[in-house]
């Protein structure tokens, strides 16, 4: 099997440190773009258009709940919900179950 080790660069001064951390999108399109050459296979990029839009709503007496996680401590909880808030989302809340 073949194999391939890509050292993009050294933490060992802050300019590669910066370029590491500050550039992972170059450093991947790079990294595809020289296996696509090695391979002789012609590199296509990805297009940001949506080709299965979604369908559209069909029963709105039906929705579905999506879920993130459950923590045996209401703090845990608690400081997700907020995370998600700061992320945008609007209709987060906390249920509590009792075990059995």
């Amino acid at each position: 099997m073949r194999a391939c080790l890509v050292e993009l660069g050294f933490i060992d001064n802050k300019g590669d440190a910066k370029i590491l951390t500050q550039s992972q999108d170059a450093l991947a399109l790079g990294i595809a773009k020289g296996i696509c050459r090695y391979l002789n296979v012609e590199y296509k990029p990805v297009s940001n258009s949506t080709e299965n839009p979604k369908p559209p709503v069909t029963d709105s007496e039906t929705f579905y709940r999506v879920v993130c996680g459950s923590y045996n401590n209401k703090v845990y909880a608690e400081e997700k919900v907020e995370e998600l808030k700061d992320l945008g989302m609007k209709d987060v809340f906390i249920v509590g179950y009792k075990k059995q």
